[in-house]
């Protein structure tokens, strides 16, 4: 039997005891922790039901029947949890009637400043099963805690074949007593003792990236042809200029006349400054 069955059963155990308890031990009235006389269940609830106007509006006068249908409408919530194996809603109903359950000494402090009303063993109005209820809300409470929910009864992770183990991959390394995809309690149709096989590795993959944007490359643009320099060529060094000191202007030069020979028109010979040619005598 699971565990979950188990709680089940358990819960709705205790749920019933309170039930049994609320209907035929003595709860509430005017006589003491033992009353001779025990208020009646049913005619309480019928009676808050005819006249539920004036037992609200009176809460300390009319607790007696606040009481009984409080612990009616959470005892419903209670069984339910119990019935459903909840263990978080069986928990929280279990703690909210502990709490509550002092809720009439709140009532009595805020009216009358005195709980002898309450618990006085002869004449309170608190009587033995007030006392029984409480205690088995707090068995509820504890039986609760202590008790595995419905994921502790998940397998775990055996690759070695335990029971009730199955494989998450397609039943390579499954259990001999129950291989994977076969209704529990079959016959196995394979042999016992196969060697372990490792689970395959599924490739994990990458988490997704979104590409990164490329900034836009603008229009190809011809690159302007630039004019082509000339060469650079060194200035030409001048040679510097040399004073030349101007010469005195010379004063011209009488030549020398110039002594030509004569001759003679008439015959040729040379003559001299005689005026008559000394070989033709022609007058000169």
């Amino acid at each position: 039997m699971s565990s979950a069955a188990k709680n089940r059963i358990v819960y709705t155990i205790i749920s019933i005891l309170i039930l049994v308890t609320l209907m035929f031990v003595p709860v509430l009235g005017s006589g003491g922790l033992f009353p001779s006389e025990k208020l009646n269940y049913f005619e309480s609830v019928e009676t808050f039901f005819e006249y539920p106007g004036e037992i609200i509006s009176s809460p300390v006068e009319g607790f007696v029947y606040l009481v009984m249908i409080f612990f009616t409408l959470l005892w419903i919530v209670h069984f339910t949890a119990a019935m459903t194996g909840s263990k978080g809603a069986f928990l929280v109903v279990s703690i909210i009637c502990t709490v509550l359950w002092a809720a009439p000494i709140v009532l009595f402090l805020t009216k009358y400043d005195d709980l002898s009303a309450l618990f006085d063993t002869k004449y309170g109005g608190y009587a033995i099963g007030m006392y029984v209820i409480l205690l088995l809300f707090i068995v509820s409470i504890i039986v609760a805690a202590v008790s595995k929910s419905k994921k502790a009864e998940q397998p775990r992770y055996n690759p070695y074949g335990a029971q009730g183990y199955a494989p998450p991959y397609g039943g390579q390394y499954q259990n001999p007593q129950q291989p994977y995809g076969q209704p529990y309690g079959q016959p196995v149709q394979q042999p016992y003792g196969q060697p372990y096989q490792p689970p395959v590795q599924q490739p994990v993959e990458p988490a997704y990236q979104p590409p990164v944007q490329q900034p836009v490359e603008p229009a190809y643009q011809p690159p302007v042809e630039q004019p082509v320099e000339p060469a650079y060529q060194p200035p030409v060094e001048q040679p510097a200029e040399q004073f030349v000191p101007e010469e005195a202007p010379q004063a011209p030069q009488e030549e020398a006349p110039q002594e030509t020979a004569k001759f003679c028109p008439v015959c040729g010979a040379p003559i001299d400054d005689s005026p008559f040619c000394g070989n033709c005598g022609t007058r000169l």
